[in-house]
């Protein structure tokens, strides 16, 4: 059934795709200035605005069907269909290679599923359509801390923080991680 599902969602995609075509959504060139407004933010509320609109742009697949099949995964998320959700995501990255938010999407589910490596994969191909994908770096860091991995985790911690100051996760993580590496050497 759960192939049937992606089969009808892929065939709806296709036809979708081939008529409107996703946008990269890392190219909106109102992303710059957002970045240069976070790192110098102090306010909380601007500073939760200015995520906010970051993440608004990731999101906006510039694509109706792409947007479709993101919804969807995100409902079968929701449900715990985390393989249903993982067809729908499949489809994305598939029919929107250049679609950075399609990757970390997925990659966030492939870590609930406990798929690391596949996660880090696709977090890497995030990161390599959008580089300041700071929540696709702190989600490695995670990743890596629980692979006990943690000077490659401190690395991924602080180049989120880089791109997101304001990251109290990743601030709390990368003075956790520093004294353990400076004392192990690791």
């Amino acid at each position: 059934m759960q192939k049937l599902i992606g089969a009808i969602s892929l065939a709806f995609a296709i036809t979708m795709y081939a008529s409107c075509g996703a946008q990269a959504d890392q190219a909106n060139p109102e992303l710059d200035e957002l970045f240069e407004e976070l790192r110098e933010a102090e306010s909380p509320a601007n500073i939760k605005r200015i995520e906010n609109r970051i993440l608004d742009i990731w999101r906006d697949p510039g694509s109706d069907s792409i947007d479709l099949l993101m919804n969807r995964a995100i409902m079968a998320m929701a449900q715990q269909e985390l393989d249903v959700a993982l067809i729908h995501l499949d489809d994305v990255v598939e029919l929107a290679p250049d679609y950075a938010e399609g990757w970390n999407r997925r990659a966030t589910l492939l870590y609930v599923m406990k798929r690391y490596e596949d996660s880090i994969s696709d977090i890497e191909k995030t990161v390599s359509l959008e580089p300041r994908h700071f929540g696709a770096w702190s989600g490695l860091g995670n990743i890596l801390v629980e692979l006990g991995r943690s000077k490659a985790a401190l690395k991924a911690y602080e180049e989120a923080l880089s791109f997101n100051p304001h990251l109290d996760g990743a601030k709390e993580a990368v003075k956790e991680l520093t004294p353990k590496i400076d004392e192990r050497g690791i």
